[in-house]
């Protein structure tokens, strides 16, 4: 406990012996202080301990300069006025409703954003090396191995709707489970969701995924023939790679999802759908007659030869995140057990 003098002479002359006081300490209680105090102490634990993230609360005016300081900051709305709740970031009408915030409102947020960020490389990263590999291909003459439109309409129409639905109702786990266990929380207090091992895994997987669209369908297309036996050309297998590369990109965000609710499967298998519709009019309409797909459905649709090389590269590519996904629920059901048998029992944690 330290009074406002103390509390003067501590941060003008002993900031670092303060802090590593207050370290020692489970709780720190600073009574009768000044409004900048308050900001003093919350600005002397963000420069003291890098890294760290701060979050001040408080219903009062005398409270603004602590709030606005922090890097969350709450006000609660109440018998001392509004002026906290509006220069907060959230604000709210009872202390208690910040352990829902927190615990469940706070996770879920983390694990969305997190794998927002780290998904929007991944997608881009394993869509975008193909062409990088066609380069040394074909000469570095600039050739391109997709379509142009479709390369427009990758983030636009094919892949966006799937990670934005994700990012607005996923939940890893169920609100009684996160209420019940505190610790859960730790997970993101820790950062294990975005760290630079998460973020190397994915632009891992998004080479490996990159390296077999690409190379499968080199190697796979050599012996393939049309049914009037004639040799596929350049946008039949541009198509081929395209098609295996979308279909592997909204499936590993399929096996990284907990929450299937109809939108999601509407928005996953809605995406693939439109992406198989949009050749149509792009094949007929007259506009798009000069178009590098002109006629190119009655050229791959008919060929069995293009569903197989197509079901061997998302499967050669998604069988190994169906494998780490399988291990990872069984390690997270195996370290939940002792905690839960069913949703109904209370935790122990």
């Amino acid at each position: 406990v330290i009074d406002g003098t103390t509390l003067t002479y501590a941060l003008s002359s002993h900031k670092k012996l303060f802090l590593e006081i207050c370290m020692e300490c489970k709780s720190v209680l600073c009574c009768r202080v000044s409004p900048m105090q308050k900001a003093l102490v919350v600005e002397l634990v963000k420069k003291g301990l890098p890294g760290s993230v701060t979050l001040s609360i408080g219903d009062g005016a005398n409270d603004v300069s602590m709030i606005q300081e922090a890097d969350v900051g709450i006000g609660i709305r109440g018998r001392e006025g509004s002026q906290a709740a509006r220069c907060a970031d959230y604000n709210f009408s009872k202390f208690r409703f910040l352990k829902k915030l927190l615990l469940i409102h706070g996770r879920y947020s983390y694990i969305r954003i997190t794998t927002l960020i780290q998904y929007s490389f991944y997608k881009n990263i394993a869509f975008t090396l193909p062409q990088f590999y066609f380069a040394f291909y074909s000469g570095f003459s600039g050739q391109t191995l997709f379509d142009s439109w479709v390369i427009t309409f990758f983030n636009m129409l094919f892949t966006n709707l799937p990670i934005l639905v994700y990012s607005i109702f996923e939940r890893d786990m169920p609100e009684k489970i996160l209420k019940e266990n505190p610790y859960l929380y730790r997970r993101s207090m820790e950062n294990h969701e975005f760290n630079k091992f998460t973020f190397i895994k994915w632009l891992g997987t998004a080479v490996f995924h990159s390296l077999a669209v690409f190379f499968l369908t080199i190697y796979l297309w050599d012996e393939i023939q049309s049914p009037l036996g004639k040799t596929q050309g350049l946008w039949s297998m541009g198509i081929t790679a395209c098609t295996a590369a979308i279909v592997t990109i909204s499936l590993k965000l399929a096996l990284v999802t907990k929450n299937w609710l109809p939108l999601f499967h509407f928005a996953v298998w809605g995406s693939l759908v439109l992406y198989a519709l949009f050749y149509i009019p792009y094949q007929y309409v007259t506009l798009f007659k000069s178009s590098n797909l002109y006629y190119i459905l009655f050229i791959v649709v008919p060929n069995p030869s293009f569903w197989i090389t197509v079901l061997l590269i998302v499967g050669t590519s998604i069988l190994p995140d169906l494998a780490y996904a399988w291990i990872d629920n069984q390690r997270i059901n195996k370290w939940m057990k002792p905690y839960y048998v069913t949703e109904d029992t209370p935790l122990l944690i």
